[in-house]
């Protein structure tokens, strides 16, 4: 009996710990992952960290902050657009060479509803996408939207979000290139000073960045 007590404290505790795990491009993702195990992959492995960074997008339940130097990858995007259409709150700011790309998502994304803002004021090289974490003072002005949330254009969810978000952060640009060309890097973390630090970050850039006019 306390043997049977002991092993379920552990448990809870393995399952509260902070994520902190570390992908490459052009590799076979690490099936011990706790994120990874439960995703029955359906592309072809070079499109794997895509269908990965896809999957993390379509658990979220509440909000995805994105700041990205480049964003053409038409996978992301449209993952970006179902979460939107799902009653997820989306924000995207690039960098303001994107403005005039000829293969830059920012039209697309902007023309079903989700805010699309340009940063000119220097170069805005951050690749990072900020999952469902928590924007206490935002919170205390408006009821949670999980009810909000259909399931209509989504898949079967695989992955648990924790309370504390998560971050997808590193080297890798969301376009074909850096998700199956390259050899990129990027980390997902759920520690919450790392979430709240990257969320900041977002605030800023996003008040200082120009709204997007196609």
């Amino acid at each position: 009996m306390i043997a049977s007590k002991l092993n379920e404290k552990r448990m809870d505790f393995n399952q509260r710990k902070d994520i902190c795990e570390i992908f490459f491009t052009r590799h076979d993702l690490d099936k011990n992952s706790q994120l990874v195990q439960n995703i029955r992959f359906q592309r072809e492995k070079l499109q794997r960290s895509t269908e990965f960074v896809e999957n993390l997008i379509l658990s979220s339940r509440k909000s995805i902050y994105v700041m990205m130097y480049i964003l053409t990858n038409n996978i992301l995007s449209q993952a970006l657009i179902k979460a939107h259409n799902n009653g997820i709150e989306v924000f995207v700011v690039v960098d303001n060479s994107m403005r005039i790309s000829s293969q830059g998502k920012l039209s697309l994304l902007s023309k079903v509803g989700i805010p699309v803002k340009v940063f000119d004021i220097d170069t805005m090289h951050h690749k990072m996408c900020l999952i469902d974490v928590p924007n206490y003072d935002d919170d205390k002005n408006k009821k949670k939207n999980d009810n909000k949330i259909s399931k209509k254009f989504m898949k079967e969810e695989t992955i648990q979000i924790p309370d504390n978000g998560i971050i997808i952060n590193g080297s890798m640009n969301w376009t074909n290139e850096g998700l199956m060309r390259n050899r990129e890097n990027f980390a997902v973390i759920s520690n919450a000073v790392a979430c709240q630090s990257a969320l900041a970050e977002f605030l800023i850039v996003w008040k200082n960045a120009k709204d997007f006019e196609d």
